[in-house]
């Protein structure tokens, strides 16, 4: 199972942590791959990054909401966009990224 996130490249810095500690710990945690785009494949434009997260359903729920509940109420974030390897996607305020949370486990167990 794979998710795609796009966050905002601020906020990246977040969940990747000091020196990659906070994604580590995340990967350790969860059992699931995350991998965050590189700054090399992004242009100057591109206000966003992807976050892909893989690895067993389980792992993936449990790595997600590791991340959401990092970028939950920053600020800056005024939006999440999740994509699940179905090709279902959504895009919701950061308020509401519990109930993306929930609704991603039903996409990701009905895949």
């Amino acid at each position: 199972v794979q998710v795609k996130m796009a966050v905002s490249r601020k906020l990246c810095g977040a969940v990747i942590g000091q020196k990659g500690q906070t994604i580590r710990d995340f990967m350790q945690d969860s059992g699931a791959t995350i991998r965050v785009q590189p700054l090399s494949e992004l242009t100057p434009s591109d206000s966003e990054r992807l976050i892909t997260v893989s690895g067993g359903r389980d792992k993936v729920l449990r790595a997600v909401a590791l991340i959401l509940n990092t970028v939950r109420g920053q600020p800056r974030l005024q939006r999440v966009a999740v994509v699940c390897k179905s090709g279902t996607q959504c895009a919701v305020a950061t308020s509401s990224c519990f109930t993306v949370l929930g609704s991603l486990a039903r996409c990701l167990f009905e895949v």
